[in-house]
């Protein structure tokens, strides 16, 4: 059976670094604009400040993030040729392996339903129908 449900995951690390970097730049060019117009007051002084501090700021923060996350990436894909070479040298331990993470996800779900059931039996008021077991 296929899986046609689309994720979306791939593309957190970008999001993450834009927003981080966003953050991070509105956060440094304030400060820059607050420290000049402090000192000189002029409204050109102010401008010219944050321009300057604006552009080079954005630049940089964009080429660090892009190096962090084509780091990460690369990372990844280097895991995952790692993974395809053994499995084509010794497949038999890769799925001994692939056995096992399912056995370790199956307590981790075992776990979760009990820790559901356990909130849900406390929840004041919790009507009977979310007290019951959740299926497997």
């Amino acid at each position: 059976m296929r899986h046609f449900e689309k994720h979306r995951t791939e593309r957190i690390g970008w999001l993450r670094a834009a927003v981080l970097g966003a953050n991070d730049g509105i956060v440094s060019t304030a400060s820059l604009v607050v420290g000049v117009a402090a000192a000189e007051p002029s409204r050109e002084s102010i401008l010219v400040a944050g321009v300057a501090g604006l552009v080079p700021g954005a630049m940089s923060m964009a080429a660090g993030e892009y190096v962090s996350v084509s780091s990460q990436a690369d990372t990844e894909n280097a895991d995952l040729d790692r993974e395809r070479e053994e499995l084509a040298t010794d497949p038999a331990l890769e799925l001994t392996e692939l056995k096992q993470l399912g056995l370790a996800l199956h307590n981790f779900h075992d776990l979760h339903r009990g820790f559901l059931r356990a909130s849900w039996a406390e929840t004041p008021g919790g009507t009977e129908e979310a007290r019951t077991p959740v299926p497997r």
